[in-house]
């Protein structure tokens, strides 16, 4: 279990590399992040989303950044400086939020500033490989080097993070990565993913045809007081 600082153009941020979910809970508190606390899981388009979905998908985003404020909530995503991830780290930026946003990704899939590749290392890279987003908070590292890989170990991060607390997946736009790793892992584990219709892609194709499954509701991402709503309602504390 690796702990150091990436240190990017304007902030430093902490960077856990592990090998096993068994070290998930130590990990997490090398991070400094208290387990118990309600966490949203954000996964879908990296990439491939088209320019005209784009202002609506910032909309949403923001709300759930906001709700992720209000409710003290911890985000977790892939962590790269692409798509919705890139978008969730500049408007927690933007609007100094203080919420943990945390990046779980497979370590032959990124990049960051000084990072050295050894021998070994150079053999399994992904010559894909996208930079980690510089307004993350914290990045947990796991094993892998195609994408997807990473997929698995959200969800479990999320588990042990909400501990006894409450937790949500949200679909924006995504492709076959999302429709058969992200939302197969996060209801395996138990966990409602709120599909946003209207983001494109496969949010679109669930909502089209929708799942005959109550872990998989609908709302459309022009609903923004509507999507407040909802994120509050699975958010509560329990009791």
């Amino acid at each position: 279990m690796l702990l150091e600082h990436i240190r990017f153009k304007k902030r430093q941020t902490l960077k856990i590399e592990i090998k096993t979910q068994n070290e998930i809970s130590l990990a997490l508190q090398k991070l400094g992040l208290g387990e118990n606390r309600p966490v949203i899981v954000v996964v879908g388009g990296a990439g491939g989303i088209r320019e005209e979905d784009w202002e609506s998908i910032q909309d949403g985003i923001g709300r759930i950044a906001q709700s992720a404020q209000e409710n003290n909530a911890a985000v977790i995503d892939g962590g790269t400086d692409s798509g919705i991830m890139a978008a969730m780290g500049n408007i927690r930026t933007k609007n100094e939020y203080s919420f943990p946003l945390i990046g779980v990704a497979a370590e032959g899939t990124v990049k960051w500033p000084g990072r050295k590749l050894s021998v070994r290392e150079r053999l399994s890279f992904n010559r894909d490989a996208c930079m980690l987003d510089p307004n993350h908070t914290h990045f947990i590292l796991v094993p892998g080097k195609n994408w997807g890989d990473e997929s698995s170990w959200i969800a479990a991060v999320a588990t042990q993070l909400a501990g006894e607390q409450s937790s949500l997946a949200i679909l924006i736009n995504g492709g076959m990565i999302s429709r058969e790793k992200d939302i197969p892992n996060n209801i395996k584990a138990g966990r409602a993913v709120l599909v946003l219709e209207g983001t494109g892609r496969a949010a679109d194709e669930f909502a089209t045809r929708p799942p005959k499954t109550d872990l998989m509701p609908l709302i459309n991402i022009s609903e923004l007081d509507r999507l407040a709503e909802e994120l509050k309602h699975h958010l509560k504390p329990a009791t």
